[in-house]
């Protein structure tokens, strides 16, 4: 027989001792009732407690299945069956994830941290606003950013602009781009001084790409002369 035969047959009998059928009883489910979805394709073995990547861990040199097909007794208190609905309802609903860990204490402080980075940005934000390159690096990045639309094709150096916080058509400010690209800058600290710095470190980033900008512009009427000659010297 062969090794896929065997592992068939294992998970086959772990099913049936773990009663062959979903097991959820229907609580804040898709369903109503008892689940009656048993059909061994839609069946997965869940892990009660949803420590599922730790005891993976455990068991990598032998195996979950394998495991508690050897474990039978084990397997009806730690592991149960869930068809493949059920157990993605299970998995959002107590906040378990790939590695194991249910973060349901994190989720309930999640107002209070969003309405912290909600006020930390509309702090950055207003004292952005306040610097005194701010207002001319708004216009710059507006003024180039319309000239490589209806002038050039460079879309690619509008995308930089946009990459480092100079989003020009977003719904939101340009102080607020930046006051996101800023919170992401590990580098940057939290007082006026560094937000003049990254506003420096963000307007010599812009002054980098007007320069690729402007070399490319000369590069592309250097090819448009040297092709003006050629037909002219053809025609002589």
């Amino acid at each position: 027989m062969k090794a896929v035969e065997i592992a068939g047959l294992k998970r086959e009998t772990l099913i049936n001792a773990l009663g062959g059928k979903c097991s959820c009883s229907g609580d804040g489910c898709w369903h109503t009732g008892e689940c009656i979805i048993a059909d061994r394709r839609c069946l997965q073995v869940d892990h009660i407690n949803g420590d599922g990547a730790k005891d993976r861990k455990r068991l990598r040199s032998v195996g979950v299945v394998n495991y508690y097909f050897s474990h039978l007794a084990e397997a009806r208190g730690k592991v149960q069956l869930l068809c493949a609905n059920c157990n993605w309802v299970k998995r959002h609903q107590n906040y378990e994830y790939r590695n194991g860990k249910i973060i349901q204490d994190r989720v309930d402080d999640f107002p209070v941290r969003i309405g912290q980075k909600v006020s930390r940005l509309a702090r950055v934000t207003s004292e952005l606003t306040g610097l005194p390159d701010y207002e001319k690096l708004c216009t710059d990045a507006e003024n180039f950013t319309r000239r490589m639309v209806e002038e050039t094709a460079y879309v690619d150096l509008v995308d930089w602009v946009e990459s480092i916080g100079l989003n020009v058509y977003a719904r939101r400010s340009i102080a607020y781009q930046l006051a996101k690209r800023w919170e992401k800058q590990k580098s940057f600290g939290d007082s006026q001084e560094a937000l003049a710095d990254f506003l420096y470190f963000v307007r010599a980033s812009f002054d980098s790409i007007c320069r690729i900008a402007e070399m490319r512009i000369k590069d592309d009427k250097q090819k448009d002369e040297n092709a003006e000659n050629g037909k002219v010297i053809a025609n002589g």
